[in-house]
């Protein structure tokens, strides 16, 4: 694949559905560190947008860590008219398929909670880049065995009914996001939502 240098302004970093919530501080400090002193070592990937949107022509697939810290640098020195990131153009494929690889990319990095693949899974529902949680499901993490589907099925339930009541849901443990599950699934979500003010 050939690297291509694509102006920051042009590029939509959220046109598609994220599963990592929170970037790091101190990892974003140290990796626009490194890019400033070694130069940016991967691209970014993007699709190229069939139509222009808000001014943005390509859509960001992975490298959004990346995307960040060259948005960082170009403000930083002024530069935020002209300045490039290389990237590698990838071919637009099934919307299945970029949600795939969005999943995928992160959990090379470092893994992401149970809370915030639940969310992304919903997200991915209500862009309508999928039809129901449970082709989200299959399409994201296909040949899951039934056990991890259900783990994430509840964390999509309790992201979907807490997200904006919890102040770090993303600690969640595994078994905390399935007996919060099981409350909601017991007609406990109004006593929990009193519960939480």
């Amino acid at each position: 694949m050939q690297i291509t240098h694509i102006p920051l302004c042009r590029i939509d970093a959220h046109a598609f559905p994220r599963d990592r919530a929170r970037i790091d501080p101190a990892e974003q400090a140290e990796l626009v560190a490194s890019i400033l002193r070694d130069g940016l070592r991967q691209p970014i990937e993007l699709v190229e947008l069939s139509e222009a949107s808000d001014g943005c022509t390509h859509a960001l697939v992975s490298g959004m860590r990346r995307l960040t810290a060259l948005r960082e640098i170009a403000r930083l020195q002024g530069t935020t008219d002209s300045a490039t990131a290389p990237a590698l153009l990838r071919e637009p494929q099934a919307m299945t398929d970029i949600l795939r690889d969005i999943a995928a990319e992160n959990e090379q990095r470092a893994a992401v909670s149970m809370f915030e693949k639940g969310r992304f899974l919903l997200d991915a529902v209500a862009g309508g880049h999928v039809a129901t949680l449970d082709a989200a499901i299959a399409a994201i993490f296909p040949g899951l065995p039934r056990a991890k589907t259900y783990r994430l099925r509840a964390a999509a339930e309790v992201a979907e009914a807490l997200d904006t009541r919890l102040s770090t849901p993303e600690a969640l443990s595994q078994s905390q996001i399935e007996a919060l599950a099981l409350a909601l699934r017991r007609g406990l979500a109004e006593a929990m939502d009193e519960a939480l003010k």
